[in-house]
């Protein structure tokens, strides 16, 4: 049944009443119709969104499809629509999924046909599945000889073989690679060559100065890495060998600089003239505890004068790492002096006071109250009787030091510190040696005892006997030349 207060006002405006007349009636009717379609909310949704709903699972599909027939859509018609909603995954995903295994090209065409995709074009992007590398990281491969280096590059990688395999080249068209990602030879080119790093500025400054490269290249090494070029000549200059800090403290210990050369080469290194001292304090060393108590006992003095030193043994303790402060200690300590055996020889001679030999028993480290004692009995001060046994000792001392000397077993200082010990002038030990020494002359020369030892063993024939060596022969000989008959028979155990 047609609103009666809607007809007047569409006759009105169907013979162009005027504008007037719908104004009053428009709004009247509009909100009737708003009243109605409350009433009766029974209008469909548009038939896209409906089938758009579908394929993404929004609504049911049977309730859709009974919604588009009330715009007039059937069945047909809607599965069409619903087809037409479903979507693919989308280029990129569609490559990814290609690439992966994941679908085939029939699939990754209908994916891009989904996108409304013209074939054309299907098939162009069918031939891109391969991903290419980038320009960044085709220049590192060329640098590193994993790909052919088209031309890129002024010093390619070495082709040869050494001991290690070298790492096999890909086999890429390395210019079409490029030439994907829009670079072109020059432009590849410049990109390979800023990959890697030349020598390192250090390294390059020492180069220079050893001559292996000029000052050319090494401005080079810098233009051609990350330092600026305004830093090169500087750099050269801080890169440059100069002494260490120790070095000048090494310097000043050992008398080659002054103490103001030495707090220079150390400034030169950052170093205080505070931290410069306790340097030099630890690298130079004291004299040895017992070297400071010899140097004392014979007139030394700690941190003492050195003009009286020799100037050669003081260039010799400069140039060594003891420092100044010990130097008259050192040269108190510069003679040597005998033993006690010969000392007492002397002493004994009357060569040597008593206070003589107690001063020279201090100075070679001997107790005050020992040295006083022993020097004090070799002067000839009383004493206990000596003891036989030590008598017979003396004697067989004697005996045996000239048995030995004769046969030519000792040396003269061996035979010397012998006699020294039997209480010996030195003047009596070289007169006696000089006749022993005319004695050895008239003895005839013998076997050694391993000469002996060897006779026996391999055995030789003894031309004393014109046998073979037989052990007895062999302890026989051994018995003359001075063994016991035990050490004779223990020798030849041996």
């Amino acid at each position: 049944m047609a609103n009666p207060i809607s007809i007047p006002a569409e006759i009105a405006v169907g013979v162009g009443v005027g504008t007037a007349v719908s104004d009053i009636v428009e709004p009247k009717l509009r909100d009737f119709r708003n009243r109605q379609s409350a009433a009766n909310a029974h209008n469909p949704p548009d038939v896209m969104a409906l089938a758009d709903g579908v394929a993404k699972e929004h609504i049911g599909e049977a309730e859709a499809r009974e919604w588009a027939s009330w715009a007039g859509f059937g069945d047909a018609q809607f599965t069409a629509l619903l087809a037409i909603a479903h979507a693919g995954p989308g280029t990129s995903y569609a490559f990814e999924l290609w690439r992966r295994g994941k679908i085939g090209e029939t699939a990754f065409r209908r994916a891009l046909k989904r996108a409304a995709l013209e074939d054309e074009w299907i098939d162009a992007l069918v031939t891109i599945k391969q991903r290419i590398l980038s320009p960044e990281e085709l220049a590192v491969m060329v640098q590193r000889g994993v790909v052919p280096d088209p031309g890129y590059l002024p010093v390619g990688p070495p082709s040869g073989r050494g001991k290690v395999e070298p790492m096999p080249v890909a086999k890429i068209d390395t210019a079409e690679e490029a030439a994907g990602s829009g670079y072109d030879h020059e432009r590849m080119a410049a990109l390979t060559r800023i990959i890697g790093l030349p020598a390192s500025p250090d390294l390059a400054a020492r180069m220079e100065f050893r001559k292996i490269i000029e000052h050319v290249d090494y401005l080079r090494a810098i233009a051609e890495g990350n330092t600026r070029n305004e830093w090169a000549e500087v750099l050269l200059d801080g890169f440059r060998q100069i002494p260490t800090a120790h070095d000048g403290i090494e310097g000043r210990l050992r008398g080659w600089i002054t103490d103001a050369e030495m707090y220079a080469e150390t400034a030169r290194h950052g170093m205080s003239k505070a931290d410069t001292d306790l340097l030099f304090k630890i690298t130079g060393r004291p004299l040895s505890f017992h070297q400071v108590f010899i140097g004392e006992r014979r007139g030394g003095v700690y941190d003492g004068p050195i003009d009286a030193i020799d100037p050669a043994f003081l260039k010799a303790l400069r140039e060594s790492n003891i420092r100044p402060e010990w130097y008259n200690l050192a040269w108190a300590q510069r003679y040597s002096y005998p033993s006690a055996f010969v000392l007492r020889a002397l002493t004994e001679a009357g060569d040597l006071t008593q206070a003589e030999t107690h001063e020279i028993l201090l100075f070679i480290g001997w107790p005050p109250p020992l040295a006083e004692k022993v020097s004090t009995r070799w002067a000839g001060g009383v004493g206990a009787a000596a003891d036989p046994n030590v008598k017979k000792a003396q004697t067989q001392l004697w005996s045996a030091t000239h048995r030995s000397y004769v046969a030519g077993e000792t040396d003269e200082a061996q035979a010397q510190e012998r006699m020294g010990a039997l209480g010996i002038p030195a003047a009596a030990q070289l007169d006696i040696l000089t006749l022993w020494a005319l004695e050895r002359q008239l003895v005839r020369k013998t076997l050694t005892p391993a000469q002996i030892k060897k006779a026996y063993a391999e055995p030789v024939e003894n031309p004393a006997t014109g046998q073979l060596w037989t052990r007895e022969d062999a302890l026989a000989a051994l018995l003359e030349l001075g063994y016991s008959a035990d050490n004779a028979e223990t020798f030849l155990e041996l």
